[in-house]
């Protein structure tokens, strides 16, 4: 039951580059832009330049940074990044002090809009003062050559003075330590010598261990007290959202007892696209809920403050929740075996509540206002089932010049279209998605709308009245959508889709096969084929993002595509391993090689070296990127050496994951096979497989049940994996991949109540609506999980239902056939979010059907998804599997 109302803000970073793939915003359409160097001119003699992750460094050569201390960070406006720049290098190079600033206008304000990392919020540009002596000299040098002039306060830090020049204490060279969760994190060191995770909130929060200087202290108490300002009414409960610009609070009014919502608005932050900071928008946004009052669908102005800069407006506390929560409980789709009369109930209820937000809307465009964020949370629905519309921030004069297109990720018009029109087109994206949450899929492929709306018509019984208002709503799809006849075939593929016979899923596997090869872009050394965001934080060559996943998926059907790709792997391999960044680890590193028969024997020598030197202490636990997904790459060609390291990688192991009692949550994408403990249960039953002994079962059986008491009942009897704000099924992350781990186990040892457990997470693999497409959180997953698991093991499955609405997903671009990455604001082509493992689901599914040849293709995941069968003469599995919940 994935309610997926929390978008991964990592994400907004990776939207302006590109319109069809996530690029980092330092490109443009994949080309590099314009860059900040040419503000300093030339480097001073002696001087070195560096990029990396949107920063630019630069530093004399033969100065070496300490391990950590006090960095320096200034911030600045946009209108004077220039400005500032310029005055901070003069200052560092006349100090040979090294310093760092964001690469390109384009990465300054993908760090500073609205929904950007708050941890990161305001910086513009770090340096690196030797001690502390010199970091109290440089802030007083900054302070007065800039001391005074505006710039978003940086949360992470104090200020100096008035700005905009802040402190705050971290590391200066990269160091890793695990933290509680298993995850390899920054760290810093203590004073015992220990590394420990260097915090990096989005408040001032300096290590408890640490003596602050003089210079630092005096700003601390700068800050003031907690004590409520004057003229401040409110007594603040709880935050109900935060952003780089700032928090919504719910509050009580001191005077009147009466529940209120407080908006915040920084100033010269979270920048939107106009221009405007979140004071502004505040101001803005409360001059407009004026003009509103007694509309009875927008909230009371009760009055606006200004409190050091921050601008407040206070509303009254609508009771309900949002459009999208509303909608996720009752949506019968994401549960398994729903009725059409579920289907019905919940369309009785969703039309009458379009209908009032319809016509909201369209009473404020009769005032002459634009509300220019039309999307799901921003729609409260109260306990009668009124729609509330909350935040008016965007919201401009419909006779004014239109400001720049703006507005939720999926639900801005991809054509560019402002006004009116463009509230029109997201209240289109809002009807579909009450009924497909997939409305965003329209922005990269505009002429999908018709295809989804033929599906949701015939799932809700709907009238046809509704397909027509919803094309109205969208309006025109732009004429170059159609192209070519190549482009016409391929959507041809995709709106026939058939997978059940040889002819059509040989057409649908090579149409994804064109798109992915017109993705390569060979002339770039960061990735070849676009994927997740993922590839950026890691490198464009590993299994899970990268190349190797493509190439070992079996999509490259090109001899000479595949022979091209090899090189660049092999070429940006040996980069990565000469800068010292190449990963181990099975997903992110190395170890992927062992999954690709054209890379394996290559990548041997440099995977074993490199296991046999690592120290393990220094890896996560995890099968994604440490030591669960290493131990197993290292049993796929077993010697004493690798037996060996594998027996020290289960010490290792079992030291960390079993010193604590099982939790009953898990933060969100922590759990299940990748990241969980199921990974660590793999690594376990191969290690038995592989060596005889037993003990490694027995640390197995532990670790599943670690996860499994992280698992919680759904309403359809079916467990999930439990992140606290919402259940998943998946098989990257969620029940599914605890059940692999289940049912590997069961090949093995007999367990009855896992058993059980494994049945009723097979039943949630057989949701009828799944969010994303891909293998790690969506639908490909779950056909894997049941081709795998359920159909070996006779247990029930939804297998052609899964296939078949595969089809909800595709996009057409070029002469290709894509599928969405993680968010589905953007298109991927990699193994865990996109195309190829999509393209290799389908090709398993093809070969379980008898549709396909058997082909010398070796499955890049068989590590960790071997053949599994029945087993009942072991009792394993009971002999009557129809207990499964119905």
């Amino acid at each position: 039951m994935d309610e997926g109302d929390q978008m991964d803000l990592r994400y907004t970073r990776y939207l302006q580059g590109d319109a069809f793939f996530y690029e980092v915003p330092e490109r443009t359409g994949g080309v590099r832009s314009n860059s900040y160097d040419w503000s300093i001119g030339g480097l001073p003699d002696g001087w070195v330049r560096r990029r990396s992750d949107g920063w630019t460094f630069l530093a004399p050569s033969d100065v070496l940074l300490p391990r950590q201390g006090w960095k320096v960070h200034v911030s600045a406006t946009a209108a004077d990044t220039t400005r500032t720049l310029r005055d901070v290098a003069r200052y560092c190079f006349a100090t040979e002090i090294p310093f760092k600033y964001l690469s390109t206008e384009a990465v300054y304000l993908a760090a500073n809009q609205k929904y950007a990392e708050r941890s990161g919020s305001g910086k513009f540009i770090t340096i690196y003062p030797e001690d502390d002596t010199a970091t109290e000299q440089v802030c007083e040098d900054l302070d007065s050559l800039l001391g005074g002039r505006p710039g978003p306060y940086i949360l992470s830090d104090v200020r100096f003075r008035h700005g905009p020049v802040y402190v705050r204490y971290g590391g200066f060279q990269l160091a890793t330590v695990l933290n509680e969760a298993g995850a390899s994190v920054p760290a810093i060191t203590a004073p015992d010598g220990s590394l420990v995770p260097d915090e990096r909130n989005p408040w001032f929060s300096p290590p408890s261990w640490l003596e602050l200087p003089g210079f630092v202290a005096t700003a601390v108490e700068a800050l003031g007290s907690d004590d409520r300002p004057d003229g401040f009414n409110y007594d603040v409960e709880d935050a109900l959202h935060f952003s780089n610009g700032g928090g919504v609070y719910s509050a009580n009014d001191l005077r009147t007892g009466a529940r209120v919502v407080l908006k915040e608005g920084r100033p010269d932050a979270g920048i939107t696209a106009d221009g405007r900071d979140a004071a502004t928008r505040v101001r803005d946004e409360a001059a407009v809920l004026r003009q509103l009052d007694g509309a009875g669908y927008a909230p009371k102005l009760i009055e606006t403050l200004s409190v050091e800069g921050h601008e407040f407006l206070v509303e009254e506390f609508i009771a309900g929740r949002t459009l999208n929560k509303s909608s996720v409980e009752r949506m019968p789709l994401i549960r398994a075996g729903s009725s059409i009369e579920e289907r019905h109930v919940y369309r009785d209820w969703a039309m009458p509540i379009l209908w009032a937000i319809r016509n909201a809307v369209h009473d404020l465009h009769a005032r002459g206002l634009v509300f220019g964020d039309v999307h799901p949370e921003n729609i409260i629905i109260t306990d009668d089932n009124a729609p509330v519309l909350v935040d008016f921030e965007m919201t401009s004069r419909a006779d004014a010049p239109p400001p720049p297109v703006m507005g939720a990720p999926g639900y801005v018009p991809p054509d560019g279209r402002v006004g009116v029109d463009a509230d029109n087109y997201a209240l289109g994206v809002l009807h579909l998605a009450l009924f497909v949450p997939l409305g965003s899929l329209l922005a990269l492929d505009p002429s999908k709308a018709p295809q989804l709306l033929e599906t949701v018509v015939k799932q809700f019984d709907l009238d046809s009245s509704f397909e027509t208002t919803v094309l109205d709503l969208l309006g025109p799809v732009p004429e170059s959508v159609d192209g070519s006849h190549e482009r016409r075939a391929a959507r041809s593929v995709a709106q026939t889709w058939d997978v059940h016979t040889t002819l059509g899923l040989e057409e649908v596997l090579n149409a994804i096969s064109t798109g992915i090869a017109d993705s390569a872009d060979f002339s770039r050394d960061d990735r070849l084929y676009p994927g997740d965001i993922e590839q950026f934080h890691s490198n464009g060559w590993n299994l899970a993002w990268g190349a190797i996943g493509v190439l070992g998926s079996g999509s490259i059907s090109s001899e000479q595509l595949a022979a091209r790709t090899e090189r660049w792997i092999r070429h940006s391999i040996a980069e990565s391993t000469a800068r010292g960044t190449a990963p181990l680890g099975l997903f992110d590193g190395l170890s992927g090689l062992q999954c690709t028969q054209a890379m394996q024997s290559r990548g041997l020598g440099d995977f074993t070296r490199r296991l046999q030197q690592t120290d393990l202490e220094q890896l996560d636990s995890t099968l994604a990127s440490g030591l669960a997904g290493i131990g197993l790459a290292s049993l796929e060609a077993p010697d004493d050496r690798t037996t060996k390291r594998s027996r020290e990688i289960s010490e290792v192991l079992a030291q960390r994951l079993f010193v604590s009692a099982p939790k009953t949550t898990v933060a969100t994408g922590q759990g299940g096979l990748m990241r969980g403990t199921s990974g660590a249960a793999l690594f376990w039953i191969r290690h038995f497989e592989v060596t005889g002994e037993s003990e490694a079962l027995d640390h197995a059986e532990q670790a599943i049940r670690t996860d499994v008491a992280a698992l919680v009942e759904c309403p359809d009897g079916s467990l999930q994996m439990n992140e606290g704000w919402r259940a998943v099924p998946y098989l990257g992350t969620g029940s599914a991949g605890v059940g692999l781990a289940i049912a590997r186990l069961l090949q093995h040892r007999a367990v009855p109540d896992l058993t059980i457990t494994l049945e009723r997470i097979n039943f949630a693999t057989h949701a009828g609506f799944v969010i994303q497409s891909g293998w790690w959180n969506g639908r490909a997953g779950l056909i894997d999980f049941q081709l795998a698991v359920a159909e070996p093991l006779g247990l029930p499955g939804t297998v052609d239902h899964h296939v078949e609405a595969l089809q909800q997903h595709t996009l057409i671009r070029g002469c290709g056939v894509h599928f969405p990455s993680e968010q589905l604001l953007r298109s991927s082509t990699d193994l865990l979010t996109g195309s190829a493992g999509i393209h290799r689901v389908l090709r398993r599914y093809g070969l379980s059907r008898g549709l396909l040849a058997a082909d010398p293709v070796t499955d890049p995941l068989q590590l960790i998804m071997p053949t599994i069968t029945n087993r009942k003469d072991d009792h394993a599995l009971p002999l009557d599997l129809a207990s499964a919940p119905r």
